[in-house]
């Protein structure tokens, strides 16, 4: 950094305006994908770091959500202050993270999902046929799992 230039300067200098309002950050990015910014002898979030300009400290167990959902925006408009539960809730409720065939865990894709629920094949044939639990097929078709998809 440049012997006088502030944190707010370095910030002003490497986000983007987007058509849709984002400020995307430019600099460097954590291995998340977030913007990642050097001060204080540490990398900080450059999105945690933009919103307390704009609207002051938060504690250590608050965190800075997206409403927009682009890990990289730092437009403090498209922020708010949150909990990690709250962060989850708000992942969860725009169907982002691992759902569906995003699951590393995941043995069926979105298709076989819209087979099993349309089937009205019993439940240990598909199961057999799938390579999955009856279970887990009695699941899906009551709509508890894949939810996304019923």
């Amino acid at each position: 950094m440049p012997k006088g230039e502030s944190i707010e300067q370095r910030i002003l200098a490497n986000m983007e305006l987007q058509d849709d309002g984002c400020l995307l950050w430019s600099g460097a990015k954590n291995g998340n994908g977030y913007g990642s910014i050097w001060f204080d002898g540490k990398y900080h979030s450059v999105h945690r770091v933009a919103y307390m300009i704009m609207n002051g400290d938060l504690s250590s167990d608050d965190v800075v959500c997206h409403i927009c959902d682009t890990p990289l925006c730092i437009n403090p408009d498209h922020l708010y202050a949150g909990t990690a539960k709250t962060n989850a809730m708000d992942r969860s409720f725009r169907l982002r993270g691992g759902i569906g065939e995003r699951n590393g865990s995941a043995k069926l894709n979105e298709g076989s999902i819209k087979e099993i629920i349309a089937s009205p094949a019993a439940s240990a044939y598909l199961a057999k046929r799938y390579g999955v639990s009856a279970s887990t097929i009695c699941r899906i078709k009551r709509g508890l799992l894949w939810k996304h998809l019923s």
